[in-house]
């Protein structure tokens, strides 16, 4: 069935989901092809670090949050002496790809260690 062309009204769940779906990936889409000209630094340039508070608005999350996920080595951190300090960059990208696996984290911890 074309769900382009069928009313909203008879669409199944399924169908209107599915529909909503296609609608924001084709938006995010567009935002991101906007953003990606804005991304690109000078690659000779290195990028300035950024602070405890500046972390907090970037990712929503409480002070004690952030320096428990820190001492856990769960976020990404140029500094883990005070002051904190982390890559923007970096931390966009952690929160971009979710919260990582047990393994996952395990597997990073274990490999600092060597």
């Amino acid at each position: 069935m074309n769900n382009s062309q069928t009313p909203l009204w008879q669409l199944s769940i399924g169908d209107f989901l599915d529909l909503q779906k296609k609608e924001l990936r084709l938006m995010l889409e567009s935002v991101m092809k906007e953003q990606a000209p804005r991304k690109q630094q000078d690659p000779k340039q290195p990028e300035e670090p950024i602070d405890l508070n500046e972390a907090i608005r970037l990712t929503g999350l409480s002070k004690p949050t952030i320096y428990c996920k820190v001492s856990r080595g769960e976020m990404p951190v140029l500094s883990r002496r005070r002051p904190l300090r982390f890559s923007r960059t970096d931390l966009l990208q952690w929160l971009h790809d979710g919260r990582p696996s047990n393994i996952e984290t395990a597997l990073k911890n274990h490999s600092k260690r060597k």
